[in-house]
Parts: structure tokens; C-alpha cells; sequence
């Protein structure tokens, strides 16, 4: 497992309190800025044991409603051979004057 992986599933705040799953998903994104990741690929970053794509999918959406993540693309399951999302960092857009 690659070392962003364990910091981020044992990530601790400053003040001590465990980061939510939400956050650790997020944080994954963060630490690879231009990567873009299935769903499936980000399980397989935090839980590499498991197959279990709700521990990951729900926080994913979430994360897209919020825009801080995006749907940026498609590809092809290595796994299940269908189509599915590519999710990427939301980029930050220059807010350009109306006038």
C-alpha cells in the first residue's frame, strides 16, 4: 500500500480528532492534485482488502454535490469491463467580472 494511503486512512487532526470519511477521501484527491480516480481505484487506496464500494461511493457523491470534487471523464472498469467515472479535484475557476 502506498504511503499517502496509510497517513491518510491513520490521519489524525491536530487537535487529535480522527478525520471522517469524507475528509480522508478528500485528502486522498489532495495529496495528487492532476489524478483523476475510479471509484473502485479509491477503494482500493483506503481498503485495499475490500471490495465493498459503498465504504467509498456515497462520500464520492457527496463530494461531487459539494464541488469539491468533479466528474471529469470515463474509462473502463479493469474489473467489471463497464464504463464508469473518473473523478478528479474540482479546479478552481477565476471568477471574471460581469463588467
Amino acid at each position: 500500500m502506498h504511503k499517502n494511503s496509510l497517513t491518510a486512512i491513520k490521519a489524525i487532526t491536530q487537535d487529535g480528532s480522527r478525520l471522517s470519511r469524507r475528509e480522508i477521501i478528500l485528502k486522498v484527491f489532495e495529496d495528487n492534485p492532476e489524478s483523476h480516480f475510479t471509484d473502485r481505484e479509491v477503494l482500493k487506496i483506503l481498503y485495499p482488502w475490500s471490495d465493498n464500494l459503498n465504504l467509498v461511493r456515497p462520500r464520492l457523491t457527496e463530494l461531487v454535490k459539494d464541488n469539491k470534487l468533479e466528474e471529469w471523464n470515463s474509462a473502463r472498469c479493469s474489473v467489471t469491463g463497464k464504463t464508469v467515472r473518473l473523478v478528479r479535484l474540482a479546479k478552481k475557476e477565476k471568477q471574471t467580472s460581469l463588467f
